[in-house]
């Protein structure tokens, strides 16, 4: 027999179509044949986790599962010579914790080319401070500055900006120098965005013009917008001439209802953002901006903690909308 560990397990009830979540006792023997068998010690809460406990199609087809797509620890087998044992290392960005057991077990079993080192600059938990989220804020941001966006050309709205991507944008990119607008629809998270460096701070509402003007007076060189629908909408209406829009996510809707006077007549540009389609070496070099000149000084009280037996409450929090920040899970 294997090693016995414990996992957060989904499990699906045909009879009354429920995914039951529950921490069950397991055995490395069973999990998937890979490259390289990892002692999880650190990993995250995501939107796609969610997702995942709650069965989405998109996301996971297969139950029982464990999900988790980040998950930081320590290499314990090495089929390959790439690795070694005992090595650091950290898993985001990939296919696990959707298609096969991911980071909310203690051991997760995968390919050697989902795996990267842990950067010098950062420890394993700082890793997953960032995890999905961080990489993904870390290429809008890149993608920004390619679009020739710099601080000076004017302030940066960024929607959601309390969830794990907004939160981590805003600090990054006031790192980086930037005037930074927050949006959020928590009233109590105001002193913690103002902590990542956010100077001005919007109600979600004020986010949300639903009237049918195909522009509204510029007031942002650009925008990373985490919500979609009448948000995303409103920002690219907002931009002033030839901003940048990254898109990333769509809480409130995946449908855009917008003129095409702004793009025409004010050259705003509209980007989307997937992290996941990167090549591992676009990965390395985010990951090494991550930990060098892009990394904020408050990163560590962008998270708190819990552990696995805390797990269903953190969830159902996340689905309440009730978590500001990020969630770093602690074996």
């Amino acid at each position: 027999m294997g090693i016995k560990y414990n996992a957060l397990v989904i499990r699906h009830d045909k009879k009354v179509n429920e995914f039951i979540s529950e921490v069950e006792i397991l055995d490395t023997d069973f999990l998937p044949t890979n490259d390289l068998l990892i002692k999880v010690q650190f990993s995250s809460l995501n939107y796609k986790d969610i997702l995942s406990v709650q069965g989405n199609p998109g996301v996971t087809r297969k139950f029982p599962h464990t999900p988790g797509i980040d998950a930081a620890g320590i290499i314990v087998k090495s089929n390959v010579q790439e690795f070694k044992e005992g090595e650091e290392v950290f898993v985001v960005g990939q296919l696990m914790g959707m298609t096969c057991p991911g980071g909310f077990g203690q051991y997760i079993s995968v390919p050697k080319n989902w795996v990267s080192r842990k950067p010098t600059n950062l420890t394993l938990k700082q890793t997953m401070i960032y995890g999905t989220a961080g990489l993904t804020a870390a290429l809008a941001v890149k993608e920004l500055l390619n679009q020739n966006i710099k601080p000076n050309t004017g302030p940066i709205i960024v929607s959601g900006a309390t969830g794990g991507v907004g939160s981590l944008t805003v600090a990054i990119l006031s790192k980086l120098g930037f005037e930074v607008h927050a949006s959020t629809n928590k009233f109590n998270s105001h002193e913690f965005l103002k902590n990542l460096g956010a100077l001005q701070i919007l109600n979600r509402e004020e986010l949300n013009n639903s009237s049918e003007m195909p522009q509204l007076k510029e007031r942002w060189s650009g925008g990373i917008d985490t919500v979609g629908g009448g948000t995303l909408s409103t920002i690219i209406r907002s931009c002033k001439k030839y901003g940048t829009v990254m898109t990333i996510g769509n809480i409130e809707s995946q449908f855009l209802n917008v003129s095409l006077m702004p793009f025409i007549l004010r050259g705003v540009r509209l980007i989307g953002v997937n992290s996941q389609e990167l090549s591992q070496g676009d990965k390395k070099l985010l990951w090494e901006k991550l930990g060098d000149e892009w990394k904020p000084d408050c990163l560590n009280s962008i998270a708190s903690e819990f552990k696995l037996e805390e797990i269903n409450d953190n969830i159902n929090s996340a689905i309440n909308g009730l978590i500001v920040g990020r969630k770093v899970l602690i074996y």
